[in-house]
């Protein structure tokens, strides 16, 4: 595994957020560094599903640490395969040389040690006189005073410690030690992922993170709610609070769109007829096209129910126009043909299926940019200006309806994203509409 310095740049990612979206501080300041740290997990999370470099996360995760705590001396130690010493792989704060070098005793002969033979997080008030482990050389010897580590493991297996210290008394809190837990927990499956299938740990990956992402971005946007209608707020604070609350909306609906791309996401399958829910959902994708680029619609007459959760395939077809809209430079067309074939496409088995043929006019999709369209935030748009998720999406939610997408693109000619779906069973009742 690489060693990475700790002189490593700050993190880019989380960097140019703040540089962005710097916002007025909220009437909360708890509330306010509590959204940084879920932020920071969450961005983390993002990072460890499209990166290999897991030694690369760590020094960034040790700069998120360090923003997030404020804490002298942030490091990742990894245990190794005596089992006897962890080294110091990732650190942020450490004078120069130590990061990549360092050792310390595992078992009671160190913090790091004793955390992972404890196999909980540790918190210490008063190194010097810890008696329940020996502190370690390399911490006394920085004037150590405070600290908190926390283990780095996933399935029951125990790969290192994620520690903070301290040179001054303080008192690590539970949010503190959980937003160190949830920094460890990412690097644990980005470990795991590198081992293990992709989409597998991925999607325990996002699982994970978006259960506890949630219910925080729900507490503050219930608070801001909640505030702004505290009497006697003027405009800049209803502002502010608005703010707080699109932003939370946003952070909720990234890990959603990760737990669709892992097929971690939940859907209810109930019998959807597509003719009645492409008429309930094409005049809602028409008002956020332009009048340049019209939708058109057509079937081949036959029935075409599928067994399927409607809000998750409207979120498909949202995406797909959006994509399509983005590839056409100022007039074009979208059509959208459904029809019933006996037939699946290339590879797979007999129907009967229902295809859905999703097609624009616009700039093409370059051949050498064709087999990674799918592949979770790619994408050939400037910085900010979209997460690479949107057809990962897609392919994620028509997987978990057992179905089957194909792409065919001409450049300077369009492009045609097509989606096989089972049939529904003969006689299954149809649901009316799309929607949750």
């Amino acid at each position: 595994m690489a060693h990475p310095s700790d002189s490593a740049a700050p993190w880019p990612a989380l960097r140019a957020v703040a540089a962005e979206r710097r916002l007025p501080a909220p009437p909360n300041g708890e509330s306010e560094a509590l959204a940084a740290q879920q932020a920071a997990v969450v961005e983390l999370g993002r990072q460890a599903l499209s990166r290999s470099d897991v030694g690369g996360l760590m020094a960034d995760a040790v700069v998120a640490v360090a923003g997030g705590l404020g804490d002298g001396y942030v490091g990742v130690f990894e245990l190794l395969p005596g089992r006897e010493e962890l080294a110091l792989r990732a650190g942020a704060g450490w004078p120069d040389g130590l990061v990549g070098t360092a050792r310390v005793p595992a078992g009671t002969g160190s913090h790091a040690g004793y955390t992972l033979l404890a196999g909980a997080p540790v918190t210490v008030a008063d190194l010097p006189r810890e008696d329940r482990f020996t502190p370690s050389s390399l911490l006394l010897g920085l004037g150590v005073v405070s600290g908190a580590g926390v283990v780095i493991g996933a399935g029951g297996a125990r790969w290192g410690v994620l520690s903070a210290h301290s040179s001054t008394a303080r008192a690590f809190t539970a949010g503190d030690v959980d937003f160190l837990q949830s920094v460890a927990n990412v690097l644990a499956l980005a470990v795991e992922l590198r081992r293990q299938d992709g989409l597998v740990a991925a999607g325990r990956l996002a699982a994970g993170v978006a259960h506890d992402f949630n219910n925080v971005v729900t507490v503050i946007n219930l608070c801001a709610h909640l505030l702004e209608s505290q009497p006697g707020l003027d405009d800049a604070g209803r502002e502010q609070l608005g703010h707080i609350r699109r932003e939370t909306e946003r952070a909720a609906s990234l890990v959603w769109q990760v737990l669709d791309v892992a097929q971690r996401g939940p859907i209810r399958r109930v019998a959807v007829d597509l003719d009645r829910f492409f008429a309930d959902i094409l005049p809602v994708l028409r008002r956020t096209q332009p009048p340049a680029v019209p939708i058109l619609f057509r079937t081949d007459g036959r029935a075409h129910a599928v067994m399927g959760d409607a809000g998750r395939l409207e979120q498909v077809m949202s995406n797909l126009a959006t994509n399509a809209l983005g590839a056409i430079a100022t007039v074009g067309r979208i059509d959208v043909v459904v029809t019933r074939r006996d037939d699946g496409p290339a590879g797979v088995g007999p129907g009967p299926w229902v295809c859905i043929a999703f097609s624009d006019t616009g700039a093409g999709i370059p051949p050498e940019v064709l087999p990674r369209i799918f592949e979770p935030f790619f994408s050939t748009k400037p910085p900010g200006h979209g997460t690479g998720l949107g057809l990962a999406q897609v392919a994620g939610l028509v997987a978990q309806h057992d179905g089957h997408v194909r792409v065919s693109s001409t450049p300077g000619r369009g492009t045609t994203v097509t989606i096989w779906l089972p049939a529904a069973p003969a006689g299954a009742s149809a649901a009316a509409s799309a929607g949750p």
